[in-house]
């Protein structure tokens, strides 16, 4: 039973590293002058070149980028952070259970 729980323990650990890694991994994608933000160009860049983004037209596509960044920058910084993304998913999170 206690190898059980241990075995369980450390594959919940893995996957919660392997998310925290893909996640800090699209954001050094986002953040293309590695300045530890994310400006309003860079995710639009980033988002506008999603596969869901490009079949929008030209001006869904802007509107949804838009509304995305502004709902994670809750501070209205006009920059993300990391932080700003754990926030949104965290917050995703708590709205599922």
């Amino acid at each position: 039973m206690k190898v059980t729980l241990a075995l369980l323990a450390a594959a919940a650990i893995s996957l919660v590293a392997a998310g925290a890694e893909a996640r800090d991994g699209r954001f050094k994608r986002m953040d293309a002058n590695h300045d530890g933000r994310v400006s309003y160009a860079e995710f639009e860049s980033f988002t506008g070149q999603q596969p869901k983004m490009r079949q929008l037209d030209a001006q869904k596509r802007a509107k949804r980028i838009q509304r995305r960044f502004h709902r994670l920058d809750e501070a209205k910084k006009g920059y993300l952070t990391r932080d700003d993304f754990i926030a949104a998913r965290n917050a995703r999170k708590q709205r599922s259970l």
